[in-house]
């Protein structure tokens, strides 16, 4: 019963993150149409916003914020219609959930097999929610479908602190299981 509180609370932050602001970006020209085809100001100078180069940092162009449920239903509807061959780089981050809920899965099977998998969900879950941030940043996500635009994470906000307290909550579920079933034995 005790280690259950564990999964409530990993659960309780999954569906906090989804309804909270989870990340900001930045929107800019992309770098390789911007070179082909640059578009200058009345005073001669360049539009093209130079690429973010990592995050924190103080956004110099447009920005805007995501919602969680709208990464998450974004993500979701890019993977089923467009699958793995068209993914952008920068949303590998969207599959850390997709190992969430094998990793929950696996702790619920009777099979030995599965529950020891569980670990190996939840670590990589958690490897690609970390991750998932400087991606973008690596890899831009283009908005528009002539990629004209793209955008990359300017700054985490509480929705994307929420949904990876939930991959930590959910581990510490784990080790409350182990410690109960070596107490039970």
């Amino acid at each position: 019963m005790k280690a259950n509180i564990f999964l409530v609370i990993c659960l309780l932050c999954f569906a906090a993150s989804l309804l909270a602001p989870a990340v900001e970006f930045e929107k800019f020209r992309c770098s390789e149409n911007c070179l082909a085809h640059p578009t200058f100001n009345s005073q001669g100078e360049t539009l093209c916003t130079p690429k973010p180069e990592s995050l924190w940092h103080k956004a110099t162009g447009d920005t805007y914020i995501e919602e969680g449920y709208s990464l998450f239903l974004w993500g979701l509807f890019y993977t089923l219609f467009f699958g793995l061959i068209l993914l952008v780089p920068g949303a590998y981050g969207w599959f850390a959930n997709v190992f969430l809920f094998l990793a929950l899965i696996a702790s619920r099977s009777q099979k030995r097999i599965w529950r020891s998998a569980k670990w190996l969900f939840l670590g990589f879950s958690l490897f690609l929610a970390v991750l998932s941030l400087p991606l973008t940043n690596w890899f831009t996500l283009p908005l528009d479908e002539g990629g004209v635009m793209c955008s990359a994470a300017s700054s985490p906000m509480i929705g994307y602190w929420l949904w990876v307290l939930s991959f930590v909550f959910l581990c510490l579920h784990f080790v409350a299981m182990k410690w109960q079933q070596n107490g039970n034995e």
